[in-house]
């Protein structure tokens, strides 16, 4: 794929054949490439030109990548920052993703893996969730009974936009506010490696719900059998029942400690007819809002097609 010459790359590397090798094969697919030898460099060209995306080495002598990646999100949070090292580790891949890397490769890698993810990027739509619940015709999201939030796994790349997105809304925080541990404990929603998929996890509203069952004070509740659990914190003691009662381990402790915290789909956005932040600012459409009859129909016709294949194998024998 031949790409604009608008769509300007700042890869920052150390090794000058990796620089110089990573600046020719984006180059060649028609990028415009400025490179940085080191973080320092970089962060002075990311303060004079807008760039689209940014490549930056994990190891590097002074600032390293993930000093890279957190500049470049002080700067602009909304910038993609792919990282790419030869010292590759769950740990690192988990540090760099939860501050915000689009993504996240190990060296040696062939040039269609970094042009791949590179175009990936570009395609992502970063509105914001405001933006995107703007474009859709929201006033009918309100209206429907027993909603929840289900994932298509094969759409889910662990690029944990709903987890950022989430915690800057729980907080009302404006996207110039730098990126933090303490920030992204407020994420009602959170990502889990299984395999070779990512696993959004949050709250399902379970109908007969076990936090509210063990929950001593009355603290979890819901306003109509229809509607999501709520945490009331004036009546919460922080004693974790509910905690240890969560089949899915969606409900946690608060950054203070004092007072547990839980998806609530966004209800007071469902009340003005928006979309959760979770599903409003997935770049690839894998959360989705829908009702538990939604649910139940599919998996009836899941069920139907099941049992045909399995009627055509056994005539077949």
């Amino acid at each position: 794929m031949v790409s604009s010459t608008k769509n300007r790359i700042l890869v920052v590397e150390d090794e000058d054949d990796m620089r110089n090798g990573l600046k020719k094969i984006l180059s060649e697919r028609g990028y415009g490439v400025d490179t940085a030898e080191d973080g320092l460099r970089a962060v002075e060209k990311m303060r004079q030109t807008s760039f689209q995306i940014v490549v930056a080495d994990l190891k590097m002598p002074g600032m390293d990548g993930v000093g890279v990646l957190k500049r470049a999100k002080d700067i602009n949070r909304a910038t993609p920052v792919i990282i790419i090292t030869g010292y590759g580790t769950v740990e690192s891949a988990v540090e760099s993703m939860k501050l915000g890397a689009f993504d996240y490769i190990t060296k040696p890698f062939k040039p269609e893996d970094i042009t791949l993810v590179v175009e990936r990027a570009l395609k992502v739509d970063r509105l914001q969730p405001e933006e995107k619940a703007r474009e859709a015709p929201l006033p009918e999201v309100a209206r429907k009974p027993k909603q929840i939030i289900t994932v298509d796994l094969k759409k889910c790349y662990n690029c944990l936009t709903c987890v950022v997105e989430c915690a800057y809304a729980r907080l009302g925080l404006s996207d110039n506010i730098p990126m933090t541990g303490r920030i992204l404990s407020a994420a009602r929603v959170s990502v889990e490696a299984v395999g070779d998929l990512a696993v959004p996890l949050r709250c399902m509203q379970c109908e007969d719900a076990p936090c509210m069952t063990v929950c001593p004070t009355g603290a979890l509740y819901r306003k109509s059998p229809d509607e999501p659990v709520l945490v009331d914190k004036n009546l919460c003691i922080g004693c974790k029942s509910c905690v240890l009662a969560c089949p899915i381990g969606a409900i946690s402790l608060d950054a203070e400690g004092k007072a547990v915290q839980k998806c609530d789909m966004c209800i007071e956005r469902l009340e003005k007819g928006e979309l959760p932040v979770c599903v409003a600012s997935c770049p690839t459409g894998a959360t989705q809002l829908t009702t538990l009859d939604e649910v139940a129909a599919k998996a009836r016709k899941m069920g139907a097609s099941l049992l045909v294949e399995a009627s055509k194998v056994k005539q077949e024998e």
